[in-house]
């Protein structure tokens, strides 16, 4: 499991925890860890950065989108179990070195491609972002600070008080926090 996307300092500040009052740093650390937890599934993905080695079919074309991004790293990649050349810099108007390239989220080829055919591509490399972007922090802290307010309420859809009646939503994520996780969530199989 990942590290909490967000800081308990940050939940507290969020929540206007002072520590002279309160005392429930450890229900706020595993709360963290939960929406954490939870985002990950939502996503698809763990954004932090990781090592990946994917194998699969060539297509035929001098590029392929990996399924992690932003890449950072490409260690290597091999074609039919013949490893290809890192790209050296660009040599002139006619020439352009062989080898493999890269961007966030793509392989480039120049004088391979990737092979048509079964399992035949495999690809190491490091993708995530060292920092979580700010607005994927606070969904975290948001998300957290939810499930802190909603302890007393678990299960309730209403709660009526002196004849009047107060409503509770059940969703497991708010609808503004959904929308930016959305910016982020894989939509693909990987």
């Amino acid at each position: 499991m990942s590290d909490p996307y967000a800081e308990l300092s940050d939940l507290k500040a969020w929540l206007n925890i002072n520590d002279n009052v309160n005392n429930d740093d450890a229900v706020l650390t595993n709360l963290l860890s939960a929406a954490t937890g939870l985002i990950i599934r939502y996503l698809g993905w763990d954004l932090t950065t990781q090592a990946y080695t994917q194998t699969f079919n060539g297509n035929g074309r001098d590029r392929v989108m990996l399924s992690n991004y932003p890449i950072t790293a490409v260690s290597s990649v091999t074609i039919d179990g013949v490893a290809i050349p890192v790209a050296g810099p660009y040599g002139g108007s006619n020439f352009l070195p062989q080898g493999y390239s890269f961007d966030e989220n793509t392989v480039y080829l120049r004088g391979y491609w990737f092979r048509k055919d079964i399992q035949n591509v495999t690809i190491s490399y490091t993708a995530g972002y060292e920092e979580i972007p700010f607005e994927v922090s606070q969904a975290c802290l948001e998300l957290a600070a939810d499930r802190y307010r909603q302890r007393d309420r678990i299960g309730k859809a209403s709660e009526g008080l002196a004849g009047q009646t107060t409503a509770f939503s059940l969703k497991d994520m708010p609808p503004n926090t959904r929308q930016i996780l959305d910016m982020y969530r894989k939509v693909t199989p990987t």
